[in-house]
């Protein structure tokens, strides 16, 4: 695939090739069972426990406070129901925003039809930030979970978890982040951003698809008196002290472990990186078609991401031209869907301005070279469609 670019990075990163020769020796070296008893179910369960010291040396956690799950989708589910389980006779208050990624959206939708929790759906700034005044207002005293994203997967703000953090800190209901996106080019420091539970994606930072994990603060301590502010959502053989029941994936793990430490000693680099990849793709873009709109913060933003609205260009056309370079356009975020994204739309993009944004997803895989070619490439069919 010499000419295929990838420009969609938000929505899968390709893996590090030192995580899939570390995935492919787990595979051959390493296939016993974690929870055995016996020598391969040793070596397992020190693969793993590896891998958990490196997350949550990434994060500024404790070990025993990271729990393998699937993905982040199963994290967030994981967290939030799980929480509201834990507070089921008193129907807890959760507070989140209109603009989450669609795995928070979709399960305080599905607790609040069930009659299980009182929400309060937060509404952006233009930007699509979700500010600590906001958050403060929407504090009750009933209110037990407060579940916001770090890093928008659709048009790459970030919040300001650290003044959010400080705003709960007298408060008792937890603060929940979805970190999918930031992981492996600006990851939070749970301790400074006051982060009382946290899912991570592997394969947004250069991992393997299928798995990711859940940071719970405390959890360590938790053990003793298990279920006491999350309760399992999955049920079974009790592994993972009982929250996630299920036999450990160990070469998925080992490889978010690599992923984790690679991206704990290159992040920064990383950032830099990509950062001046994003502007000099977006300068050329702007230098050539001065009427594109950038979405999102145009400073405070994932380095990677860029929302740009091309009007009178549809997006779906312009895709279609550029067949040899994987971008997304402003649809929501999940399987099959046609509908018009509902970030887009939160932060006050009309329906038919919607149909004519895209989002570039760039990574420190990507070249200059890359960035250049797609640039004009876009440059010349937007001018031509227009």
């Amino acid at each position: 695939m010499p000419n295929r670019v990838d420009l969609d990075a938000n929505a899968s990163t390709r893996p590090d090739v030192r995580v899939i020769e570390a995935m492919t020796n787990a595979l051959s070296e390493v296939w016993g069972n974690p929870s055995s008893d016996h020598i391969l179910g040793k070596d397992a369960d020190h693969a793993v426990t590896k891998a958990r010291h490196a997350v949550a040396e990434l994060i500024g956690a404790h070990e025993q406070e990271i729990l393998f799950t699937s993905g982040a989708t199963e994290a967030i589910n994981l967290a939030i129901q799980g929480s509201v389980r834990a507070h089921a006779s008193s129907l807890p208050h959760v507070i989140t925003s209109s603009v989450e990624h669609a795995a928070v959206l979709e399960t305080v939708a599905y607790l609040q039809r069930s009659k299980q929790i009182k929400l309060t759906l937060l509404k952006p700034d233009r930007f699509g930030r979700t500010h600590p005044d906001q958050v403060k207002k929407a504090l009750r005293k009933d209110t037990i979970l407060v579940c916001l994203i770090h890093g928008n997967n659709e048009i790459g703000t970030l919040n300001p978890l650290q003044d959010i953090g400080s705003t709960l800190r007298d408060h008792p209901a937890r603060l929940f982040v979805d970190a999918a996106q930031t992981m492996g080019y600006c990851p939070p420091n749970v301790q400074a951003c006051g982060i009382d539970m946290m899912s991570v994606s592997a394969h947004k930072m250069h991992g393997p698809k299928g798995i990711g994990a859940l940071y719970v603060k405390g959890l360590k301590s938790l053990h003793v008196h298990p279920q006491t502010l999350m309760e399992p959502i999955l049920f079974g053989g009790g592994q993972e002290w009982g929250y996630r029941s299920g036999t450990l994936n160990v070469s998925s793990i080992v490889g978010l472990g690599v992923t984790a430490e690679i991206a704990k000693n290159e992040h920064s680099a990383r950032s830099i990186y990509v950062t001046k990849l994003r502007q000099r793709f977006l300068n050329y873009l702007q230098e050539s078609i001065p009427d594109i709109q950038l979405n999102g913060d145009p400073i405070e933003r994932l380095p990677s991401n860029l929302s740009l609205t091309i009007a009178p260009v549809a997006a779906k056309r312009l895709q279609s031209r550029l067949s040899d370079f994987a971008f997304s356009r402003g649809s929501a975020c999940a399987s099959g869907s046609t509908q018009p994204s509902h970030v887009l739309k939160a932060i006050g993009l009309s329906n038919d301005a919607i149909a004519c944004t895209i989002r570039i997803g760039l990574s420190s895989m990507n070249t200059e070279s890359e960035v250049d070619r797609a640039a004009k490439d876009m440059v010349t069919v937007i001018k031509r469609l227009s």
